[in-house]
């Protein structure tokens, strides 16, 4: 939004406070806006300057000596101790990191684990007893040398019926452990007892073994993220759990330990994740576009096999031109209506409904027009001369009431004929013809009650890539103003992302999910419906899927003026306080709750729910006017 244009809201703001609260109120209320614009623009200016990075976050948040010692005092409180089977492949004479990476087993504040080297035959016995006088304590050490002849498996997957664990966690030569990486699990195992995958948060390693730099932060378990990468990679899993998956695919012949990962999480839904870095990867020397195809091949070979064995055998996994794993589901055959509510502004109307003609290859669709009030001639006209489109129709929205937005989507509802519906606003323009068979092919899914769309603004950035719940407030758009293909400590804006929320902007939903969850909300008058919606459908027991591969133009907010309603904000917060309270699970606590591009969390940063309440205080009296959902 330009300069002008926020300076005349916040005195436009300011004014109605004074009128309502008095002026001192009104001036606290305008501070707090400048405040907060100040503290975005401020980590703006650090992230692009460099002037706070992934260093001085570790030198705030890493666990000190103090800390760590009580760790080790603490575990006798523990009732339960398992003991944790560290699987380590070393595979060269040279063993890169690999000091480093014993070390951080011997720092360990967790006392109970032991290591399973599996060597390659280019390791000699001289070899063996250096690397046996690096453990602290060798009673820890098992050795396994496979017979590549007989077996041509992957030696780590072998190990597992050796292993005598409760957990095994696959440890690379040259990464390393955080020290309090294995109490921090003990702990969690303390608190939780149904798990059998637990992961955490990952950093690397510079080239010259000195910097951690590159954090991951992960979201809670997501299982459409996994399609794009394999972030269980690092993970502890139940040995019990692996040793059997790999005995029963035995006959199969499992190729490797991604592999195993993958049928793993086919088999159990008790996965947690410890929000910290506790786990460091190794960045060699030798780390190049060819290793990273190479790991891209991998995954797209371990998805192919995954969707093969959870029955969906016509399903693809291909490698986009942008490098990241797209699922081709079988196209659906079933019919979609395409929702748009409306009102005049035909020039972006006309732009819609011609590019969704033009550039859909999807065949078997209808368009639902739900007019609430156009009066201008040249779109009257336009809709006589749609009116003969068989499968166009317009109906209209009346109401002696206010303009309730959800009321058009569920009248638009109503009055369409087919299985999957696909609300739309009228500001889109679709760019992509593959988009509707995308979308319709995820709302088919069973495990999946909505899926939206990556919508970008004419220059191209990103405006939607899903929703997170209590960024900026009660919820905002995460990446917004990114460009398509940007990486954050967050991860990529291209990859398949569960979510708590999608926008209503562009959103697929099958019609008996729609109906089960008795529509949209209208309570709500203009906004928040669409978060609702998407999070009734999770309480329902559905997921929430964002799909980069389905790609509009979204002209953001040129129907109706940019204003919320009291009553959406205060209905909102009452639906959305406890969850932003907790934090979003698709999000990751360490990241900045004030942005929407995903950056470090800082020191002192107001929390969410605080954010929220402020909001709700000192704007629900008389709506304010800011950037819709």
């Amino acid at each position: 939004m330009p300069t002008f244009s926020r300076l005349s809201q916040l005195i436009s703001t300011t004014l109605q406070s004074t009128s309502k609260t008095g002026l001192g109120a009104a001036l606290l209320t305008a501070g707090w806006i400048v405040k907060t614009a100040l503290q975005k623009k401020i980590i703006s200016l650090q992230d692009r300057f460099g002037l706070y990075n992934y260093s001085g976050w570790i030198k705030m948040n890493s666990t000190g000596p103090k800390e760590l010692s009580e760790q080790v005092r603490s575990i006798q409180d523990f009732p339960n101790q398992p003991l944790i089977s560290v699987l380590i492949p070393v595979t060269g004479p040279e063993m890169a990191g690999f000091h480093n990476t014993v070390r951080s087993l011997n720092a360990q504040t967790y006392w109970n684990w032991e290591a399973y080297l599996t060597l390659s035959q280019e390791i000699d016995a001289s070899k063996l007893e250096q690397i046996a006088s690096l453990f602290s304590e060798q009673s820890r050490l098992h050795f396994y040398s496979p017979n590549r002849r007989e077996n041509q498996s992957d030696p780590v997957v072998e190990v597992l019926s050796k292993a005598s664990g409760d957990f095994v966690l696959l440890l690379h030569s040259g990464d390393s452990l955080s020290p309090e990486a294995f109490y921090q699990v003990v702990s969690h195992l303390n608190r939780t007892s149904k798990v059998d995958v637990i992961y955490f948060d990952e950093d690397h390693i510079s080239n010259n073994g000195e910097t951690l730099q590159d954090p991951f932060f992960k979201p809670d378990w997501s299982p459409e993220l996994l399609l794009s990468v394999n972030y269980l990679l690092h993970a502890l899993f139940r040995r019990s759990l692996a040793a059997s998956l790999a005995a029963q695919s035995s006959i199969e012949g499992i190729s490797d330990y991604g592999d195993l990962i993958f049928r793993c999480i086919e088999h159990t839904r008790f996965v947690s994740h410890i929000p910290q870095v506790l786990y460091h990867v190794r960045q060699g020397p030798d780390s190049n576009s060819e290793q990273m195809a190479q790991a891209l091949g991998l995954q797209c070979k371990w998805v192919q096999a995954h969707l093969l064995r959870t029955g969906s055998p016509s399903a693809q996994a291909l490698i986009s031109i942008n490098n990241n794993i797209h699922v081709k589901w079988p196209t659906p055959e079933k019919r979609v209506s395409i929702i748009i509510p409306t009102i005049d502004n035909l020039q972006y109307l006309q732009k819609c409904v011609a590019s969704i003609s033009a550039r859909t290859t999807y065949p078997n669709y209808e368009i639902i027009l739900v007019d609430s009030g156009s009066r201008e001639d040249a779109t009257l006209k336009y809709y006589g001369e749609i009116h003969q489109l068989a499968n166009i129709t317009k109906v209209d929205y009346t109401t002696t009431k206010e303009f309730n937005f959800s009321a058009a989507l569920n009248m638009g509802a109503r009055n369409a004929h087919g299985e999957i519906f696909l609300f739309l606003n009228n500001d889109t323009e679709i760019i992509d013809p593959i988009w509707l068979e995308e979308l319709a092919a995820w709302a088919e899914r069973p495990e999946i009650g909505i899926a939206g769309a990556k919508l970008l603004y004419p220059d191209g950035t990103i405006q939607h890539a899903g929703i997170v719940i209590g960024l900026e407030g009660h919820a905002s758009h995460i990446f917004s103003e990114m460009r398509e293909g940007d990486t954050t400590p967050y991860g990529s804006t291209d990859w398949y992302r569960n979510y708590s929320a999608v926008t209503g902007a562009c959103m697929a939903i099958r019609r008996e999910v729609f109906e089960k969850l008795g529509g949209f909300d209208e309570d709500y008058q203009l906004v928040f419906s669409d978060i609702e919606i998407c999070m009734r459908a999770i309480t329902s027991g559905y997921r929430v899927v964002y799909t980069p591969y389905a790609r509009l133009i979204h002209h953001e907010g040129r129907t109706r003026f940019r204003h919320i309603p009291e009553q959406d904000i205060q209905r909102a917060y009452e639906h959305l306080k406890e969850r932003v309270e907790e934090g979003d699970p698709f999000y990751n606590p360490n990241l900045s709750y004030k942005v929407r591009r995903p950056t470090l969390k800082r020191r002192g940063e107001e929390a969410p729910i605080v954010r929220l309440k402020h909001i709700v205080n000192n704007f629900a009296e008389k709506g304010v006017a800011r950037e819709k959902h």
